[in-house]
């Protein structure tokens, strides 16, 4: 999601003669707004399906205004599965102004790429953002589950057309500001005021933390190019983390010198970790004692 200068929420709070870069803490404000709301749609509402887990990020650039990336992962039982529920969820076309004007308009003036040029173009002259798309006339799903969506050709909507002087080529100003830019850090107004509000640029739900456990013989490995024989033999049998069998045995190991008390506690918060009930699984614990007790 994109922030929009021109959403009404901001003209309408903008005093006489500025303009959405004049207030960023105005255009925070909305855009965080507009993004609880997408999210609450997304997750809560579950308007596609329902999420297992969602993650995004805020993106601030220099020549445009800042963007969301949201990640969503379904349930397996809403899960995007063929296309004909993916067409019903997704529109990569340019919709019927007689039978969708208002979803017309908003992709006219907001969702069209072009005309390439120096900008987006690489070294072999081809879009980096690999426009023109190819038409097809049904949405196409590969092996690993992703679509190629449905864009029917339905003429050419538009023309980009280049007026110069034939007889005088010098009055064409060649400006690239990426090139002319100074190699530094850049900070806009927008993203300077997410700081000074002390807003997180990402969120996740839920939480996901890396176990430092492997599989046997599935440990992560890392050899330099230029290592010898020696270092690569050591980097094999050098064990960064342990495997699940060494995690198992530890925990038994750690389970046999706990007291009494401590043995309850492990059991009792186990077996609602363990159990399949909604409303056991909504405990909370709070373990208390001095410290050196043994709590952790």
């Amino acid at each position: 999601m994109t922030c929009n200068p021109n959403w009404a929420e901001v003209k309408d709070n903008l005093l006489h003669g500025q303009t959405a870069s004049d207030r960023p803490d105005i255009v925070l404000r909305i855009f965080n707004a507009n993004k609880d709301e997408l999210i609450n749609i997304k997750v809560k509402q579950q308007f596609i399906g329902e999420v297992q887990a969602y993650s995004y990020v805020f993106e601030h650039q220099k020549c445009g205004l800042h963007h969301v990336h949201l990640l969503l992962t379904l349930k397996q039982n809403s899960k995007l599965t063929t296309s004909n529920i993916v067409d019903e969820c997704i529109s990569a076309e340019i919709l019927n102004p007689d039978t969708d004007p208002e979803l017309h308009n908003i992709v006219i003036e907001n969702m069209i790429h072009g005309p390439c040029g120096d900008w987006c173009k690489d070294g072999k002259g081809k879009c980096s953002k690999y426009f023109l798309k190819k038409f097809h006339d049904e949405t196409r799903m590969d092996e690993n589950g992703y679509p190629t969506y449905r864009r029917t050709d339905t003429g050419h909507d538009a023309a980009s057309v280049v007026v110069t002087d034939a007889n005088n080529s010098e009055n064409v100003i060649h400006h690239d500001a990426i090139k002319n830019c100074i190699d530094t850090r850049y900070v806009s107004p927008f993203e300077a005021c997410e700081r000074i509000y002390c807003r997180s640029l990402q969120n996740k739900r839920h939480a996901v933390i890396r176990l430092p456990v492997h599989l046997p013989n599935q440990q992560i490995v890392t050899i330099g190019d230029a290592e010898s024989e020696g270092a690569i033999r050591n980097a094999l049998e050098n064990e960064t983390m342990v495997s699940l069998t060494q995690h198992e045995q530890l925990g038994q190991t750690q389970q046999h010198t706990l007291n009494g008390k401590q043995k309850d506690i492990v059991h009792t918060i186990l077996n609602v970790a363990l159990s399949n009930e909604e409303g056991l699984l909504k405990s909370c614990f709070y373990i208390d004692g001095p410290g050196g007790s043994g709590k952790t």
